[in-house]
């Protein structure tokens, strides 16, 4: 009888993050015949607890406390309980602290970029952004196999870091399609909208580079001439109470709903009319994949994957970032004619379930696993 093959995931935390999503998704889909897998995060816990435990996925919090021995001893530890054979990464400081521990145990390592925009020199953080982008290179020879999630982050990878181009794979994020094209009757009244009311949305972290202080000055501009307009910001972070204030500012605060971090996604983005990303910065995001498969329009600025995930003109728009007019004058573009919101949004399910389906990624994982450790032992 073949022993399952043993999977540890080093994340930064258990708070909901793109990284974070994808560790679930790949834990819970994964062939449960020929994989075990548990995940470890390195400073927080978080709401994604509930998840791996309805999962019945094994997580572990380590609360570290900077670069400390005793992170890498409890890696080793961990590696050691569940006989792990593969350890998978998820961004830089993760690799950084399991690559010694998993080559003392013995196993292999695979690990995945979200984004490059850790290595690039910006005076916050200068230190420690020079450190990551110095060392990078010399942990990733010592990687069986490198994954990233979007070809810009390959291409800097390769152009920048001077990863050789036969050396990464990318496989792009994945999403249950089925699980987010629902039309719930009540999503709306349970958030206290009017069916006649036009809602727009994002899902997002509440953090510097998502830019929500942009969203809040595009949705005033497109408020302007369609009264009616509600604004639903889910997700948390440092910059709420900054966005609040704003929001009172630009004498909005009535039509914008902070809801927090929620776990329905799928009856949120239900409940919604357009979605928009106005990040700064981004890898291949989750968010707006869950949004199109949710049959929303999507306008998102246009950094990182996301012209490779929204067709500009055909599932949504793609503006420059920080640019609340453009923003805001995509918003009335689509809020005049439900006709394109209804197009766009089927165009967007269309391109989510061809190219951004959660079992073409899984399988795209299991193939590398498997290409990583033989599946000739048996159970002892």
């Amino acid at each position: 009888m073949k022993r399952k093959t043993s999977i540890l995931q080093i994340v930064h935390s258990l708070k909901i993050g793109g990284s974070e999503k994808l560790a679930l998704s790949i834990a819970s889909e994964l062939d449960d015949s020929r994989f075990q897998t548990a995940v470890c995060a390195l400073d927080l816990s978080g709401d994604l607890v509930k998840d791996f435990k309805e999962r019945h996925i094994p997580q572990h919090v380590l609360h570290r406390n900077g670069v400390e021995f005793a992170t890498f001893r409890k890696i080793y530890s961990l590696l050691k309980l569940h006989e792990v054979d593969i350890v998978h990464t998820h961004n830089f400081a993760q690799l950084f602290h399991a690559l010694l521990p998993a080559k003392v145990a013995g196993a292999k390592i695979i690990h995945t970029e979200h984004s490059y925009y850790n290595y690039l020199p910006r005076n916050i953080d200068r230190r420690i952004r020079n450190f990551d982008r110095r060392m990078i290179r010399p942990l990733l020879y010592l990687c069986e196999r490198f994954t990233v999630v979007s070809e810009e982050i390959a291409d800097f990878f390769i152009h920048k870091i001077g990863i050789s181009k036969g050396s990464i794979s990318v496989i792009p994020n994945g999403i249950d399609v089925g699980k987010f094209d629902i039309k719930l009757v009540n999503a709306r009244m349970s958030l206290g909208l009017q069916e006649d009311d036009i809602v727009i949305g994002t899902v997002g972290r509440l953090e510097e580079e998502k830019d929500h202080r942009t969203l809040l000055n595009a949705f005033k501009y497109a408020e302007n001439s369609y009264p009616n307009c509600k604004l639903l910001i889910v997700g948390d972070g440092t910059k709420r109470k900054e966005l609040e204030d704003h929001s009172c500012e630009l004498q909005i605060y009535d039509k914008v709903k902070f809801l927090g971090n929620r776990s329905d996604i799928p009856e949120l983005l239900s409940a919604m009319d357009i979605f928009v990303l106005t990040s700064i910065r981004e890898g291949l995001p989750l968010s707006a994949l869950e949004a199109m498969a949710a049959r929303k329009p999507v306008v998102a600025t246009d950094v990182g994957g996301l012209k490779h995930i929204v067709k500009d003109g055909v599932s949504g728009f793609l503006v420059s970032k920080q640019d609340d007019i453009a923003i805001g004058d995509a918003l009335i573009h689509l809020i005049k004619d439900s006709g394109l919101q209804k197009n766009m949004g089927d165009k967007g399910h269309d391109i989510a379930e061809g190219s951004f389906g959660i079992k073409k990624m899984i399988r795209e994982y299991e193939d590398i696993y498997r290409s990583m450790i033989g599946e000739s032992r048996v159970l002892n």
